[in-house]
C-alpha cells in the first residue's frame, strides 16, 4: 500500500496489493475526450498468439539499503531582494481516493516497451467484461494501475512493498503519451511532417516536450518543458550515405569508397536498422555491425550448396543467380548485419530505408527550441494531435509571462481519458514562486610584476579599492584596467602552426604575435620577445617528434601556442603529447582568430595560458567571503563522462578535482577509467585521497577542516545509490590519510623514545584520541591501531635485521669462518594479539516586466528560489548565476530570462528535503536553465542563505571568462578533466581488413593500458592544464 497525497487507512480491498488515498481536490475535466487508441486486428491476432499476459498481485521484495537520509531543510533563505517568477510547473488536482496497483507479467519478458503497451491494451479490450468501466494505465513494464480493484477473488492479504505514489501518478500521466508519441527518456516526439529541420548526415529534428511529475511543498506539480533532439530519417540506405559523405548524386560515384569515406560511413550507420526490400512482401529488420572493405563484386563468403559442398561466392554472384537481380552499384560496399561471426553481407541498394532512430550526440535543445521558435503559453499548455505546431500558429521563444509574452505549447491532460478516469485535473497556469536575486561578489585583482626566486609573478594587493577590485553586474565584470591577480611572466615560448601556409600566412602569425604580447603584457602576464620557434607542421603524426625536439632544444620551454586549421585529430593528439607525456603547456587557437585578432579571443587566451602556468586570474575577496573560509576548506567536483549513444565497448571517464589553496583559484585534477557506462565513481576512495595529499603539500601542512563536494551528472532516481558508495568512499579516504599521518608519527616518536631513554622500548602504548565523533570510533579504532601495530613492527624489523646481521658477522669471524646451518631464535616482550544537477527542465520567468534584466529579459542574476517548486523536505534550491543574453540578430519580444543571481527555495522545491534553484549565469542562447542543487549529506550543518550565497560566489571563480557560469567552477572543472581524459583516449584509425574501421592491439584496450593513456605528466598534474 503506498500513500499518494496522505497516509491510506490500513485495509486493501479487492485483491488489489497497492490502495491508496489522494488528497482532496475538486475532481473536474475539461476539454473534449479523447477516445481511446484501437490496435489494428492483424497485429494484435500476431501480437497475442506469441506472448500470453498474466495479472497477478504486486509482490516486490524488500530491499536492504543503508539508512542515509538525505538532510531536511534547515531554513528558508532571506538573503537578496525579493522577486515574483512563474515557472513552467503546473499544479495537478487529485481528489480523496484510492489507487490499485498491480503487477503484469508478460513472458517472454525482454520486449520492448511499446509492444508490451500493445500487448496489455489488447488484453484489456479483450477482457472487457473483467475491465468494465475501468481505463488501467501501463508503465511498459510490469506496473499497472486502476482507480478501482479488478475483480480478483483471492483473500484479502496485507504486505509491506516499496512503494513510490509520485511513480502511480507519473505513470498516469504518461499512458496516453507513450501510445501517440515516440517516448524518448522522459520526453515524447512525433515526426515533423511537412516540418522538416535538417541537420545534415542523414539527421533531421524533432521536436516535442518533457513532462515529469514532481513533489513541491504545498502541492504535486507536473513539470513540462518543451524539448529537440536528432533522428535518424526513415531513407534508403544509398541515400543516407550520400547524405553522410557529401555526394551529391549516386550515379557520380562510380569508384569503391575510399578509406576514410568508409570510416566515415561505417561510424554513422553502425548500429543502425535496416529493412531489406528483395525478399517480396517479406519486411525483414537487421540491425548494422559494420561495412565492408571490399565492393559487393569482391566481398566473398562461404556458400553451402545443396551437396554439402562449401565454395567461396561473391556478394554480386549470389544476388544474380538467387534473385536474379543485378546490382546497379557493385563498386560499393557491403553492410554485415546480425552478428559478426556469421558474416551475413547484404548490398546497400537492397535496403529501403533507415528506421528513425534517436541520435543522442552533443545535441543542444535549447539552441534549437531557440532557433526554430517553439514557445510556451502562459495560459495553456496543449497538444493537439502534434508537437510540432503548424505554421498557422504563433511562433516565438520559449518564454513566458505577463507583459504579452506569451509561450505557447501543447499537452492533452485534461483532454485525457486516463488523467480524468483518476480524478486528476492539472491547472491551466504556470506556478508563481517567490525568488530572491543574491548579490554578486566581489572579484580581487593584482597590480605590477615583479620577480621573486627566479620566477617572475604579480604582487597581488588587497587595498579595498575599485582599483583591483571588480564588481560583476548581472553576471559579467570588465577586466579592463586590472592585471591578474598572479601573472606569469613568459620568456621561452614557440608557435607551431598545423594550418597550411596558404590559410595562415607568416604575416598573420607575426601580427598575432604582437598583438597577443599587447594584450598579455596589459592583463599582468607578459610574454617577453619573440617566440624561440615558429614553424609549420602537418599532420597529427608530426605533433610527438616536434614536440620532442622543443622540449630537448629548449629547457626552459614554458608555452607552445598550436594553430589549428579547424576540427582536426592534431587537437587531441597535441593535448596527449603534451599533458601526459611530455609535460608541456600547450595553447591551440583556431586559425580563423589569427588571421582576424580581436582583443576579446587574445584576453580569453591569455585568462587559460596564464592558470596553465600556474598564475591566478582573480580571488574571491576574502573579507566579503562565507564564514566556511575562516578554516581550511577544500572544495570538490566530480563528475563522469560516459561513450556516446551506441557505443557499447568504451570506457566511462571519471574525473575529481579538489581545490589547492584558500582563495580557491587554483585546483588539481585526478581522473580514471571505469566500466562502460558505470555512473559512481568507482575508485573514489583512492582519488580523493590522492587530492588530500596534494591539498597538504600545496597549502604547507594544512589539513582541511571541511569538504565540500559538487557532483554532477546524476539524476534524482541515483541520488540514495551515489550517496551511499560516495560518501563511504570520501570517509574511507579520510580515515586512511589518518592511519597514514599515524604510522609515521608512531613510528618516529617510538625511534625519539628509544634513543631518548638509552635504548630502551616501551612496554605498553597508551594513546589517547581527540577530534572524533561517535560514529566515527569504529572506523577510526580499525585503521588506527592496526596502523600502530604496523609501526611497532616495522620497528622490530629493522632492529631484528641490524641485529642479526651483526651477529652473523660476529659468529662468522669467531668461528674462522664457519657459517650457521640452523638459526634457532627465542623471541620474548610480545603478547598473543597484537561521501547538483544541471539536466532538469525546470525554466524561470519574470512576472513583472519591471524585474526583467537587459535586452532578454531574462532573470536577474544571482536568483534564487527555495519554496514552491522545491522538494518539501530536503534541502535543496534553484539558483540562477548568470544573466540570459539576446540570440544574435534576434529582435523578438519572446526572449525574457531571468537575471542572474536569481535563487528559489519555495514553492517549486522539494516538500521537506534541502534544495533550491539558482541560475547563476547570463544566458547566450534561448531560456537560461537554473542549475538544481539537492544537498545529500551535510556535517557541516550549513544555513540555506550560507550555503546558497557560496554556491553563487563560486561560480564566479570560473577561470576562463569574466563572468559567472551555471554551474560551481570545482563541477565544470571535472567536466572539462573527463573529457580531455576522452581526447588522451582518442585512438588513432587504421584501416587493417576485412569488416574494420578501427583496430588497435588488445594491449591497448586493457584496462591497465588506458589507465596508463589518460596519466597526467607530473609536471602538468601540478597546474590547471585543462583550462
Amino acid at each position: 500500500m503506498f500513500p499518494v497525497g496522505q497516509a491510506p487507512p490500513g485495509d486493501i480491498s479487492g485483491g488489489s496489493v497497492g490502495a491508496a488515498p489522494v488528497s482532496s481536490g475538486a475532481a473536474c475535466a475539461v476539454g473534449p475526450a479523447i477516445p481511446p487508441i484501437a490496435t489494428a486486428p492483424n497485429a494484435v491476432a500476431s501480437v497475442a498468439g506469441a506472448i500470453v499476459p498474466v495479472v497477478s498481485p504486486v509482490n516486490v521484495p524488500a530491499i536492504n539499503l543503508p539508512n542515509l537520509p538525505c538532510p531536511r531543510r534547515p531554513d528558508i533563505g532571506h538573503e537578496g531582494r525579493h522577486i515574483t517568477l512563474r515557472a513552467n510547473h503546473f499544479q495537478i488536482s487529485m481528489p480523496r481516493g484510492h489507487v490499485h496497483h498491480y503487477e503484469v507479467l508478460i513472458q517472454p519478458d525482454k520486449c520492448p516497451r511499446k509492444v508490451n503497451r500493445d500487448i496489455v491494451e489488447t488484453m484489456v479490450d479483450r477482457n472487457n467484461k473483467f475491465f468494465v468501466g475501468l481505463k488501467p494505465v501501463f508503465d511498459g513494464r510490469s506496473n499497472m494501475y486502476t482507480r478501482d480493484p479488478l475483480p480478483i477473488p483471492g483473500d484479502k492479504l496485507e504486505l509491506e512493498i516499496p512503494h513510490d505514489p509520485v511513480l502511480a501518478l507519473d505513470v498516469v500521466m504518461r499512458h496516453l503519451p507513450s501510445m501517440i508519441y515516440t517516448p524518448v527518456g522522459r520526453s515524447f516526439f512525433s515526426s515533423p511532417e511537412g516540418y522538416y529541420h535538417p541537420l545534415g548526415g542523414g539527421r533531421e529534428v524533432w521536436f516535442g516536450f518533457h513532462q515529469s511529475v514532481r513533489p513541491s511543498q504545498w502541492k504535486m506539480m507536473l513539470n513540462i518543458d518543451v524539448s529537440a533532439t536528432a533522428f535518424y530519417k526513415a531513407q534508403p540506405v544509398i541515400e543516407f550515405m550520400c547524405e553522410v559523405l557529401d555526394i551529391r548524386d549516386i550515379n557520380e560515384q562510380r569508384k569503391p569508397l575510399t578509406d576514410s569515406q568508409r570510416v566515415k560511413f561505417t561510424k554513422e550507420i553502425k548500429g543502425l536498422k535496416i529493412e531489406i526490400t528483395h525478399c517480396g512482401t517479406m519486411k525483414r529488420k537487421y540491425r548494422v555491425c559494420n561495412v565492408t572493405r571490399r565492393p559487393a563484386q569482391m566481398q566473398s563468403f562461404p556458400l553451402q550448396l545443396e551437396n554439402g559442398q562449401t565454395v567461396e561466392c561473391t556478394v554480386a554472384k549470389y544476388f544474380l543467380e538467387k534473385y536474379k537481380m543485378k546490382l546497379r552499384f557493385p563498386h560499393l560496399p557491403c553492410l554485415q548485419v546480425g552478428q559478426e561471426h556469421k558474416h551475413t553481407y547484404l548490398p546497400l541498394e537492397v535496403e529501403r530505408e533507415i528506421n528513425n532512430l534517436v541520435r543522442r550526440a552533443n545535441f543542444n535543445t535549447d539552441l534549437y527550441v531557440k532557433e526554430f521558435g517553439l514557445t510556451i503559453s502562459n495560459n495553456m499548455m496543449e497538444v493537439r494531435g502534434r508537437v510540432l505546431p503548424p505554421p498557422k500558429l504563433q511562433y516565438g521563444g520559449r518564454v513566458s509571462s505577463l507583459g504579452g509574452q506569451v509561450i505557447t505549447f501543447y499537452v492533452l491532460h485534461n483532454t485525457d481519458l486516463y488523467v480524468k478516469e483518476f480524478g486528476l485535473t492539472i491547472s491551466n497556469n504556470m506556478m508563481e514562486v517567490r525568488g530572491r536575486v543574491l548579490p554578486p561578489p566581489k572579484l580581487q585583482y593584482g597590480g605590477r610584476v615583479s620577480s621573486l626566486g627566479g620566477q617572475v609573478i604579480t604582487l597581488y594587493v588587497l587595498h579595498n579599492t575599485d582599483l583591483y577590485q571588480a564588481l560583476p553586474n548581472q553576471g559579467v565584470w570588465d577586466m579592463r584596467g586590472k592585471q591578474f591577480f598572479m601573472g606569469v611572466e613568459i620568456r621561452v615560448w614557440a608557435i607551431a602552426c598545423f594550418a597550411p601556409q596558404r590559410t595562415v600566412r607568416e604575416d598573420a602569425l607575426k601580427n598575432f604575435t604582437q598583438q597577443l604580447q599587447k594584450i598579455s603584457n596589459d592583463a599582468g602576464m607578459p610574454i617577453i620577445g619573440q617566440p624561440c620557434f615558429c614553424k609549420y607542421a602537418t599532420g597529427p603524426d608530426q605533433v610527438e617528434p616536434m614536440f620532442k625536439y622543443l622540449k630537448s632544444t629548449f629547457v626552459s620551454l614554458q608555452l607552445v601556442v598550436v594553430v589549428l586549421p579547424g576540427k582536426t585529430p592534431v587537437y587531441a593528439e597535441v593535448k596527449r603529447v603534451g599533458d601526459t607525456v611530455l609535460g608541456m603547456a600547450t595553447q591551440c587557437v583556431q586559425a580563423k582568430n589569427v588571421n582576424k585578432t580581436s582583443p576579446q579571443t587574445l584576453s580569453n587566451l591569455c585568462l587559460k595560458i596564464n592558470v596553465k602556468l600556474g598564475g591566478i586570474n582573480s580571488i574571491l575577496v576574502p573579507s566579503l567571503r562565507p564564514k566556511v573560509f575562516n578554516e581550511p576548506v577544500i572544495f570538490l567536483g566530480v563528475d563522469v563522462t560516459h561513450p556516446p549513444a551506441g557505443d557499447n565497448k568504451k570506457p566511462s571517464i571519471a574525473a575529481v578535482v579538489g581545490s589547492m589553496d584558500a582563495h580557491p583559484s587554483r585546483y588539481a585534477a585526478t581522473v580514471r577509467v571505469q566500466q562502460h557506462r558505470q555512473e559512481i565513481v568507482q575508485e573514489m576512495s583512492s582519488m580523493v585521497q590522492e587530492l588530500l595529499i596534494m591539498f597538504y603539500k600545496s597549502t604547507g601542512g594544512f589539513k582541511p577542516h571541511r569538504i565540500i563536494m559538487y557532483r554532477d551528472g546524476i539524476s534524482e532516481g541515483q541520488f540514495m545509490h551515489v550517496l551511499q558508495h560516495e560518501l563511504t568512499a570520501v570517509r574511507e579516504a579520510c580515515i586512511k590519510l589518518l592511519s597514514i599521518v599515524t604510522i609515521s608519527t608512531v613510528q618516529e616518536l617510538l625511534i625519539m623514545f628509544y634513543k631518548s631513554t638509552g635504548g630502551f622500548k616501551p612496554h605498553h602504548i597508551i594513546m589517547y584520541r581527540d577530534g572524533i565523533f561517535e560514529g566515527q570510533f569504529m572506523h577510526v579504532l580499525q585503521h588506527e591501531l592496526t596502523a600502530v601495530r604496523e609501526a611497532c613492527i616495522k620497528l622490530l624489523s629493522i632492529v631484528t635485521i641490524s641485529t642479526v646481521q651483526e651477529l652473523l658477522i660476529m659468529f662468522y669471524k669467531s668461528t674462522g669462518g664457519f657459517k650457521p646451518h640452523r638459526i634457532i631464535m627465542y623471541r620474548d616482550g610480545i603478547s598473543e594479539g597484537q561521501f547538483m544537477y544541471k539536466r532538469h527542465h525546470t525554466r524561470l520567468f519574470c512576472a513583472d516586466k519591471k524585474e526583467q534584466s537587459g535586452k532578454s529579459g531574462n532573470i536577474p542574476a544571482g536568483t534564487t528560489v527555495d519554496l514552491g517548486i522545491t522538494h518539501p523536505t530536503e534541502f535543496d534550491f534553484y539558483l540562477c548565476s548568470h544573466q540570459g543574453i539576446q540570440s544574435p540578430g534576434h529582435t523578438g519580444e519572446c526572449d525574457y530570462n531571468i537575471p542572474a543571481g536569481t535563487t528559489v527555495d519555495l514553492g517549486i522545491t522539494h516538500p521537506t528535503e534541502f534544495d533550491f534553484y539558482l541560475c547563476s549565469h547570463q544566458g547566450i542562447q534561448g531560456t537560461s536553465r537554473p542549475s538544481h542543487y539537492h544537498v545529500l549529506w551535510d556535517d557541516n550543518h550549513f544555513g540555506s542563505d550560507e550555503l546558497q550565497c557560496l554556491t553563487y560566489q563560486l561560480c564566479h571563480t570560473y577561470v576562463r571568462c569574466t563572468r559567472s557560469v551555471s554551474i560551481p567552477a570545482p563541477a565544470y572543472y571535472a567536466h572539462l578533466v573527463a573529457f580531455r581524459a576522452r581526447y588522451h583516449l582518442v585512438e588513432k584509425e587504421h584501416d587493417s581488413g576485412e569488416g574494420s574501421h578501427q583496430s588497435s592491439s588488445s594491449e591497448d584496450r586493457t584496462p591497465g593500458a588506458m589507465a596508463r593513456a589518460i596519466t597526467v605528466h607530473a609536471v602538468t598534474k601540478k597546474v590547471m592544464y585543462f583550462a
